[in-house]
């Protein structure tokens, strides 16, 4: 995984220089390769990762500071049980965010796996 693409993941030019090396390091080190399993996908970055792409001709991927910031940084983070995501653990640890933005970002988490 890496940002080889960055009109992928155009949060990362919003961010000073230093701080974007240090996001491009950390994911070079994490994968540079496309999971082949369901163990690598649980063990996946989801942030700005261009194997796991939304929208529309699959031009973005994710990236939602709110579930950062709650340490949701793998996908093993948000309990996936039997092949799907545990909406209720996530939302269980959402105590600011509002509903209607959840249920949006868990369709473009859904999308891109």
């Amino acid at each position: 995984m890496n940002f080889d693409e960055n009109k992928l993941f155009t949060e990362i030019n919003t961010i000073p220089p230093f701080y974007q090396e240090v996001i491009l390091s950390f994911h070079k080190s994490r994968c540079t390769k496309p999971p082949n399993s369901f163990n690598d996908i649980l063990c996946s970055l989801m942030w700005g990762n261009k194997y796991f792409t939304f929208g529309k001709k699959r031009k973005h991927t994710l990236y939602f500071k709110n579930l950062i910031n709650l340490g949701i940084i793998f996908f093993k983070d948000i309990m996936i049980t039997h092949g799907a995501v545990n909406k209720r653990y996530i939302y269980s640890k959402l105590n600011h965010i509002n509903i209607f933005q959840f249920l949006q970002q868990i369709s473009k988490l859904l999308e891109s796996i």
